[in-house]
């Protein structure tokens, strides 16, 4: 993810990336920057990259160049906007690129040999420098990193990214930083603390965040400072986070806000083996920290609306967690709070025969015709019903 955008003294500009609303915002920012809305009848002339036929793509290409080649009205400056480019990276990517663009092929191998073409024309047209006042706007959704065309831009203009790091950890820091942003960007302030609460409803995507922190800035009215209940009032969960509150609920082995849910997953026509594989993922998680909390390894506590846990394991549980596919002590330490919480409202055995039920389930829903929605809605009351309750019925 990218920071603002600036003009500087560059008068190249690629904009490319995976984070197709981020790109579009940031281009669309830049074209006005460098040439505002009152001058763009005459200033700025738009070439549609969204094309796909090779004939097409061979005109957009042309035009792209006359319009290089071609000073303003009257002799005035102009922006030239090659827009949403589609024809960069072949559509097979076992064609010699990679799927992501990053290939290093010189000339775009896998592109037709008329394209290629051109695109080399277009590249030595930056090289020798654009024609004074002249700039040239270029948004992709992928590039080949090693074409000439990609490296006559860079070394001439500017190239602003928006791929998420590949890592993990780092595309979680990232997108943490650019929550962080679009909250001060909007005059807001959230803590570090609740950034996951947000997340954890608006998921990954950026133009999901940037409305949710509108909403916020709306909602609120004149205060800056978000809050909790902020979160849980007004911003939207996602069709992921929904599928997370179904797990939720059943940590919290509340029955009605789990039937509501997954109702609702049902709606949305999400796949039931998701679902079910959702929750082996939930219980394969309590069913470890209920065992760490038996041994004494962790306790936790609440402070306010956060539950805090505390590790004091000593070189057993040390070699025990390390030992796990995930130790849970990599875990964000606000959700292992929680979750530490809902282990603690069931015992062992208990989450051993929910698992148990539900890897049946899942294998009820492949072997036989049962309705996926009445074999899980009876699942569920079945495991998150009190031990208490299933022995009296």
């Amino acid at each position: 993810m990218a920071g603002p955008t600036k003009a500087g003294g560059a008068s190249v500009f690629l904009i490319w990336g995976a984070d197709e609303y981020e790109a579009t915002r940031k281009t669309h920012e830049l074209v006005e920057s460098l040439c505002p809305p009152a001058e763009q009848a005459f200033g700025l002339e738009t070439i549609d990259g969204r094309v796909d036929t090779i004939e097409f793509v061979i005109a957009a290409i042309n035009k792209c160049l006359s319009a290089v080649r071609t000073v303003g009205f009257f002799g005035a400056g102009k922006t030239i906007w090659l827009r949403d480019v589609r024809f960069f990276v072949p559509k097979n990517p076992a064609s010699g690129e990679s799927e992501d663009g990053s290939g290093d092929s010189e000339g775009g191998g896998g592109l037709p040999e008329a394209i290629k073409e051109r695109l080399a024309a277009l590249a030595e047209e930056i090289k020798k420098g654009m024609p004074e006042g002249q700039k040239l706007v270029i948004s992709a959704d992928k590039i080949n990193r090693g074409s000439a065309l990609y490296k006559a831009i860079q070394a001439a203009g500017q190239i602003i990214e928006f791929n998420p790091p590949e890592k993990p950890k780092e595309a979680e820091r990232a997108t943490a930083e650019y929550v962080r942003g679009a909250f001060q960007e909007a005059g807001l302030k959230i803590s570090s603390e609740l950034i996951p609460v947000f997340l954890d409803r608006t998921g990954g995507d950026t133009r999901q965040i940037r409305n949710e922190v509108e909403k916020l800035f709306l909602f609120l009215a004149g205060r800056t400072d978000v809050r909790g209940e902020d979160i849980a009032a007004i911003v939207s969960p996602s069709r992921e986070a929904v599928a997370w509150d179904l797990t939720d609920a059943f940590g919290k082995r509340n029955i009605p806000r789990a039937m509501s849910v997954l109702r609702h997953l049902f709606s949305q026509k999400e796949s039931p083996q998701m679902i079910v594989g959702m929750l082996e993922s939930r219980l394969r998680d309590l069913i470890v920290l209920r065992q760490c909390l038996d041994k004494r390894w962790i306790r936790f506590y609440r402070k306010g609306e956060w539950v805090n846990a505390d590790w004091s394991a000593g070189p057993e549980a040390d070699d025990w967690l390390k030992g796990l596919p995930k130790d849970p002590r990599a875990m964000n330490k606000f959700r292992v709070g929680f979750m530490v919480e809902d282990a603690s409202r069931f015992t062992l055995d208990e989450l051993l025969r929910a698992h148990r039920l539900i890897t049946e389930a899942h294998e009820r829903m492949v072997s036989a015709p049962v309705p996926a929605d009445i074999l899980l809605e009876h699942l569920l009351i079945s495991v998150m019903r009190p031990e208490k309750s299933r022995a009296a019925a």
